[in-house]
């Protein structure tokens, strides 16, 4: 399940943003260079069904912000999971401005000698995720040992998490909440607003047509002698 992590933005409004397990988001590093952003898209979308068990089509595939060289994050997860976690969140009255991947905010090091070898381990949730600069997973006591070998590695303290989830809020390193799944702007006029806009405008006819009879009938008055009278038949 993933966790929610509020923390003021830049504009001074207070953002909660979901934090996607890595056991169930998988994230891997893209090189699309020369590529539009449409282009990239069907790339990553591509690398994401390589690199998952999972039938392509169910997938939902979302690309982070790339740099001066193409490179960006790719971050892949189930569309089902998805659902869920937006199903889950609205169960707990909880408004997601955003959605990331867990090893997308987990601390990196570029660290000595190949930055590739460089891993952190962060504790976000219930997960300790294992960072490098290409790949992550969670750790596990013989996958871990296995991946990163000799390779130097360091623990991530509770302060530096917090402050990548914080980061998170103001600049997502991958948008989940993308595509299908991608935020809807609040309508202008939400529909309570509406039904109360119809019943002043309701009120205002009817008050007028009882305005113009009474006028009518008064002027009808008006205009009888006043010594007639009206007989019944």
């Amino acid at each position: 399940q993933p966790i929610w992590a509020e923390a003021d933005a830049p504009d001074a409004e207070t953002r909660i943003v979901g934090v996607a397990p890595t056991s169930a988001c998988i994230l891997h590093q893209g090189s699309f260079p020369d590529l539009s952003d449409r282009q990239a898209e069907v790339a990553a979308r591509l690398l994401a069904a390589e690199a998952s068990i999972a039938p392509a089509e169910t997938l939902h595939v979302a690309i982070g912000p790339r740099d001066s060289d193409g490179r960006g994050a790719v971050a892949a997860v189930t569309m089902t999971a998805m659902r869920e976690w937006i199903a889950e969140a609205a169960v707990h009255q909880v408004t997601l401005q955003s959605l990331v991947p867990a090893a997308a905010v987990a601390p990196v090091d570029v660290g000595p000698g190949n930055p590739a070898n460089a891993w952190v381990i962060s504790a976000i949730g219930s997960e300790r995720v294992v960072r490098g600069r290409e790949s992550s997973f969670v750790d596990d006591p013989l996958l871990t040992a296995h991946i990163i070998g000799d390779s130097p590695s360091r623990e991530a303290g509770a302060a530096e998490v917090e402050t990548a989830l914080v980061a998170a809020v103001a600049s997502p390193p991958v948008e989940l909440l993308s595509g299908p799944f991608a935020r809807r702007p609040a309508p202008l006029i939400d529909r309570a607003l509406l039904r109360r806009a119809a019943n002043i405008v309701v009120a205002i006819v009817v008050i007028s047509i009882a305005i113009a009879v009474a006028r009518l009938a008064r002027t009808h008055a008006d205009t009888l002698p006043k010594n007639a009278h009206v007989s019944a038949f």
